[in-house]
């Protein structure tokens, strides 16, 4: 979060790296953004609706909304809780936010939860992002996050073809955009772009077509090392919260909940209750349904 909206070379200029968790204006190291907060709402939603339901989880959104914690325009204006005032300052913005990436930052919980049912977990992921985002890239982006996390399930540490994971995220995504962006990534895995130019051709905005392949490259170039695939995701700078978000869930999905730094899962708020979340995703899944 302290260096979302940075460039690389700010960030390289002021930090050298981002490594560890690091405190800002909304509070010390291990706070929340509204990534975090959003997937908890998904996360209730699903367990207490036993499955997906549209006002529940708009429901949720509410309850968790903390302006302190940085929402997006799109939520804010769907939630109803931007001023008339507000909203005619931020009118040309509000134009394009519906193709934001703020409904697949959130989507972890829909991918666990319908991870052996593509077809649920498409409908799922597109009915969520409705709630916030009325434009289909940013429905398919976050079915498009869904599929990939709920991919990795299976997958053993270490077992992953990278190749072919992007192959099957190609023949999953409907957009053209997005298989345009995916058969981009994967040129790049074997170009070994430097940062800034992985930035300037997947993008590292908070638009959903250039931060959620981003996040999958991010990953997939880093797959066996949480630590080593979020701090590289950070460091892109741009919409880095979210990019680090998405990049983390993809990673946490592959490797487990071990391979997450113990300083860092000591170190995150309410930890106790993200892992309750977890446990009650994991009991109510279609796995064991």
């Amino acid at each position: 979060m302290p260096v979302e909206k940075w460039t690389i070379e700010k960030i390289r200029s002021e930090l050298g790296e981002v490594k560890d968790m690091l405190g800002g204006r909304q509070g010390p190291p291990g706070t929340w953004t509204d990534d975090t907060a959003m997937t908890i709402a998904v996360a209730e939603s699903l367990i207490e609706c036993k499955g997906f339901d549209s006002s529940d989880m708009r429901s949720k959104f509410l309850r968790h909304y903390d302006p302190r914690r940085g929402f997006g325009l799109a939520v804010k204006s769907a939630l109803g809780v931007l001023t008339e005032e507000a909203r005619k300052a931020v009118q040309e913005q509000l134009k394009v936010v519906g193709m934001w990436n703020g409904s697949a930052m959130r989507i972890a919980p829909v991918g666990l939860f319908y991870y052996d049912d593509p077809v649920k977990l498409r409908q799922a992921s597109h009915e969520s992002s409705k709630i916030t985002h009325d434009h289909m890239l940013a429905h398919e982006g976050a079915a498009l996050q869904a599929y990939a996390i709920g991919s990795l399930v299976g997958v053993e540490p270490g077992a992953l073809d990278p190749e072919g994971f992007l192959h099957q995220l190609e023949g999953f995504v409907t957009e053209d955009a997005y298989k345009e962006q995916l058969r981009k990534a994967l040129e790049m895995m074997s170009q070994h772009e430097d940062k800034q130019g992985i930035a300037n051709s997947l993008g590292n905005t908070a638009h959903a077509l250039q931060s959620i392949p981003t996040a999958i490259y991010s990953f997939v170039t880093h797959r066996e090392d949480f630590r080593d695939a979020v701090i590289y995701a950070v460091n892109l700078g741009g919409d880095a919260d979210t990019i680090g978000s998405m990049t983390g869930a993809l990673s946490g999905a592959y490797l487990g909940e071990e391979a997450i730094p113990s300083d860092w899962r000591t170190k995150v708020e309410n930890a106790s209750y993200l892992c309750q979340l977890a446990d009650e995703l994991f009991r109510l899944s279609t796995r064991n349904a």
